[in-house]
């Protein structure tokens, strides 16, 4: 047989390779076919030293293929222990970030800084991580010709364990298989990770409780104030009652204490004054005359009175309130006592802790200041009733960017009836004798002052000890009704072009006339809405200040709920998804490396890795080209044409694919 022969033989034969097996699943295409045959020294030739060379053989002689080759670790225990150590310190940064996951920024020793203590060990797990991804991707290149590949294939996939540029090259190529490919991409992702996984930690703000401020909020249980007190004119109740009947703008309940501009409080309870309004013009009784005189009239002025002009006498069925007007438009108020209501003596609880009833009495044409004024139409009169009583109220309140929202989300106005008193309610009255001067008002036979009027505690509705009880003494009630008839009984006419008449008092006219002055059109709806707004003034003007009365004479009255002030504060809060990025790359290269071990102990390839020596003896005299290395160029176009065979730890060449 000739050398040729021979060489041709030795290169095809299965009987003389080191092993023989199908190609593997992991390869992506199939070999083509060798198009012309082997070209190979004759090996007896081969002088002294190239028997050296030839000798020097990686993997030395090849296993019975039958033979079960024992698994060696000891060629990974560095890209094993990496593998650890990049393991450990993934695990590290995902128990420190979720310790302090939603916690206000901690206090790390020597001051480090969360996103520090990432840097670190985001750097540790990709530094340990790419040396056995690295030789894994080396290994790769021995096992890649385990059949008969491009000799160029070695260049491009020993690039590829070397930086970004080679393993973008091996992604780009379809041939590689996909733990290449997977340790490829682990090698080109190292670049971004760094910057990705700062991602991970965001410092937003949200409110938590102040350690050192206190938020707080006055509110009232039970309410008694002297006589002297509360009678003088100049008193707190007189000039709450006067604050809410001229307010030009809804009045607020009172206003917490709230030292960082954002706080809340718990629903309370408080003790107040209520108000419920009701149109009752249908119970008007309105008649007209010619014959009358001047001296009849209670609100038009004497001076303006005219014998052709009906007189209109304005009666509700209640004691003393009435109006007899010659006026366009003109009003009455009167104040009836605690148990005299028209429109709601059907509501048994509001009655039972009702302090008095307020009438008005209007006569408002259609068109005050056009032509043709309606004087003698009877809908032209309408009346209201205003019952104001006891209740205690619960509260909403909170303070949001320094915006107070208070809001009175219950009321109960039940009294609690007491045995000792004999189960009697609020029993005062206030009627009005003579409409020019108002009478006072007075108790009922029997009522003791020192008695107090009792609502049950919305917590505890089946108590009734008097400490849990909310009240207010009868004095106190006595006093308010005495401040509310001399401070809005009266009444009020206008004829144009500038004539006013006022009888009483003047304080309740001034938000009252701007509904008559400030339009020309004026209706029952619109006026019952005035009167129901200035009410609801008067009656949050007087709770907000029985809210901030002070102890008097040994009793509590007023005191302060505490609330919880918040302050903003800087957390930590981590975005998990970013980590998917880390955790891939860990995974990613894992699996390269364990598929390359064991691969290569499958295929039964040495364990060569990036060894330089390793490819210096690897490389046959049937793969080397006699004319040496010319330029890089001509290289890369000569390896791409020359095929090789890992064979007995030898790249062997198979063929040389023809120009």
């Amino acid at each position: 047989m000739s050398n040729d022969e021979k060489r041709r033989a030795r290169a095809t034969s299965p009987q003389d390779h080191d092993f023989h097996m199908d190609k593997p699943l992991w390869e992506s295409s199939q070999d083509p076919a060798l198009p012309c045959e082997l070209k190979q020294p004759d090996m007896s030739e081969h002088t002294e030293d190239d028997s050296l060379v030839g000798s020097a053989t990686i993997g030395g002689a090849s296993p019975d293929k039958h033979q079960r080759i024992p698994f060696r670790w000891q060629p990974w225990i560095i890209e094993f222990s990496c593998i650890l150590v990049s393991m450990v310190s993934l695990l590290a940064i995902i128990g420190v970030l979720r310790a302090y996951d939603q916690s206000s920024l901690p206090q790390l020793p020597f001051k480090i800084t969360l996103n520090s203590y990432l840097a670190f060990f985001t750097t540790l797990t990709k530094a340990a991580l790419i040396p056995p991804v690295a030789e894994a991707l080396s290994q790769i290149k021995w096992n890649w010709f385990h059949v008969d590949r491009p000799l160029k294939d070695i260049q491009i996939l020993d690039a590829a364990s070397r930086g970004t540029v080679g393993s973008l090259l091996v992604l780009a190529r379809k041939n590689y298989g996909v733990a290449a490919k997977l340790g490829a991409l682990v090698i080109a992702l190292g670049l971004f990770t760094s910057p990705i996984t700062q991602q991970l930690i965001e410092y937003p703000s949200r409110m938590v409780p102040s350690p050192l401020e206190q938020a707080t909020v006055p509110t009232i249980k039970q309410l008694r104030i002297p006589n002297s007190m509360i009678a003088s004119p100049y008193s707190a109740i007189e000039l709450a009652i006067t604050a809410g009947l001229t307010s030009s703008i809804p009045i607020e309940p009172i206003i917490p204490n709230c030292p960082t501009s954002n706080c809340t409080f718990k629903p309370f309870d408080s003790l107040g004054l209520c108000v419920k309004t009701a149109n009752i013009t249908d119970l008007l009784n309105v008649t007209s005359t010619l014959d009358a005189g001047p001296d009849d009239l209670t609100v038009s002025p004497s001076s303006s009175f005219r014998n052709t002009t009906y007189i209109w006498n304005v009666t509700l069925p209640v004691k003393d309130c009435y109006m007899v007007t010659q006026s366009p438009f003109s009003f009455q108020a009167c104040i009836q006592g605690s148990r005299r209501s028209l429109a709601f003596n059907d509501e048994s609880n509001v009655m039972s802790a009702s302090l008095f009833s307020v009438f008005y009495i209007f006569r408002a044409p259609y068109n005050v200041f056009g032509s043709g004024m309606r004087w003698t139409t009877l809908s032209d009169h309408f009346a209201v009733e205003i019952l104001i009583h006891l209740c205690v109220q619960t509260f909403d309140v909170s303070v949001d960017r320094g915006t107070t929202t208070s809001n009175v989300t219950s009321s109960n106005s039940k009294a609690v009836p007491k045995s000792h008193q004999q189960s009697r309610p609020v029993s005062l009255d206030c009627a009005m004798n003579n409409y020019r001067q108002p009478s006072l008002c007075t108790y009922s036979q029997g009522e003791n002052p020192e008695d107090m009027l009792f609502l049950p505690n919305p917590e505890k509705p089946q108590s009734d000890l008097d400490h849990d009880l909310y009240g207010v003494t009868y004095n106190v009630l006595f006093n308010l009704g005495q401040l509310m008839i001399t401070t809005i009984t009266g009444c009020f006419a206008w004829e144009p072009p500038d004539k006013v008449k006022y009888i009483g008092s003047q304080t309740y006219v001034n938000p009252l006339q701007t509904l008559f002055f400030g339009t020309e059109v004026v209706d029952a709806n619109k006026l019952f809405e005035t009167v129901k707004s200035v009410y609801s003034n008067v009656a949050t003007s007087v709770t907000n200040r029985f809210r901030t009365l002070e102890s008097i004479n040994g009793s509590q009255n007023a005191f302060l709920i505490n609330g919880t002030a918040w302050e903003p504060e800087t957390y930590v809060s981590i975005r998990w998804a970013w980590i998917t990025f880390l955790v891939v790359q860990v995974a990613f290269g894992t699996v390269c490396f364990c598929f390359t071990v064991w691969q290569s102990h499958h295929l039964g390839i040495p364990i060569l890795k990036s060894s330089a020596l390793a490819m210096v003896f690897a490389l046959g005299e049937e793969s080397r080209t006699p004319r040496g290395i010319e330029s890089i160029e001509g290289v890369e176009e000569r390896t791409s044409k020359i095929r090789v065979r890992l064979q007995n730890g030898e790249l062997v060449r198979t063929d040389i694919q023809e120009e």
